[in-house]
């Protein structure tokens, strides 16, 4: 029979295997510098929600990840255009954000173009069940404030 200890170490890991596990995946997961502008690789989506609705979910952290990520995309390649480049400029083993340029082309050739049209909704390809839960989840965390 296991302690307490023991089975949560079994379930959640240690605190070592954890970063362990961190440093490994950073090391296979490298952004990087283009137009200099520092690149994070595409986010990997999460498999380990427990869905207790804890306070640092997963779910939270990624969605900033694809934030933070979309946004030094949209700067790479306004810093690409505005130089003059194209979409040849843009590493091809790197996610070419295809629509990210064509709307940004728009944008410099005077169209009327918001910021919020160049986000991506890290969402959209998310199974039914969990973007619920997650709605759920951050309506009852604004409840709360």
């Amino acid at each position: 029979d296991l302690s307490p200890e023991e089975r949560a170490r079994l379930v959640f890991g240690s605190p070592l295997s954890r970063r362990q596990t961190q440093l490994s995946a950073f090391e296979h997961h490298q952004g990087r510098l283009i137009r200099g502008v520092k690149v994070p690789a595409k986010p990997i989506e999460p498999d380990n929600c427990c869905m207790s609705g804890c306070i640092n979910c997963v779910w939270n952290l990624f969605e900033e990840e694809v934030n933070d990520w979309n946004n030094a995309r949209t700067l790479a390649v306004k810093k690409i255009l505005r130089g003059g480049g194209s979409l040849k400029d843009w590493p091809t083993d790197f996610d070419p954000p295809v629509n990210i340029f064509q709307k940004v082309q728009k944008q410099l050739s005077g169209q009327k173009f918001s910021d919020e049209d160049l986000q991506i909704d890290p969402w959209k390809d998310l199974d039914v069940g969990m973007r619920v839960f997650l709605e759920t989840e951050k309506r009852l965390r604004h409840k709360k404030t």
